[in-house]
């Protein structure tokens, strides 16, 4: 899988066996320079607020602009979360709030607890943004 490919690419390309030795602070860079490689695009990693992660992309491979009326990265939403959570070593949803598929300027996944999630979900339907019910 992707998390496999990843762990080989770590070894071969950066020199790190294992990625839990890698530098949290390197994190962004790693990751971006990982998914250009594989052809999914490049790729930023930031908090947002306490309690989640962004991965925002302006050219995700997933992305078919101006097809959707809705985010429409499902793949890459599921792959993320399990690539993060072998990551973290914790279990990770993410949800994806913003998709060029749909004409915003980005896809932009949010990454997080499960409960964390689905929280900002049950907020986000009743009409707060997500940056809001994240206290970003």
């Amino acid at each position: 899988g992707v998390y496999d490919a990843f762990r080989a690419w770590l070894s071969a390309e950066i020199g790190v066996a294992n990625p839990d030795d890698l530098d949290a602070g390197s994190l962004n860079q790693v990751l971006s320079a990982f998914f250009l490689a594989m052809g999914w695009g490049t790729l930023s990693v930031a908090p947002l607020g306490s309690a989640a992660l962004t991965v925002d992309s302006g050219d995700w491979a997933e992305a078919e602009p101006g097809s959707a009326e809705t985010p429409m990265c499902f793949f890459t939403s599921g792959m993320f979360a399990d690539f993060l959570g072998r990551l973290s070593g914790e279990p990770v949803a993410v949800m994806e709030v913003e998709c060029r598929s749909r004409n915003d300027a980005r896809c932009r996944f949010l990454s997080g607890s499960p409960d964390t999630l689905n929280a900002v979900y049950a907020q986000m339907a009743q009409g707060m943004s997500y940056e809001n019910a994240l206290g970003a």
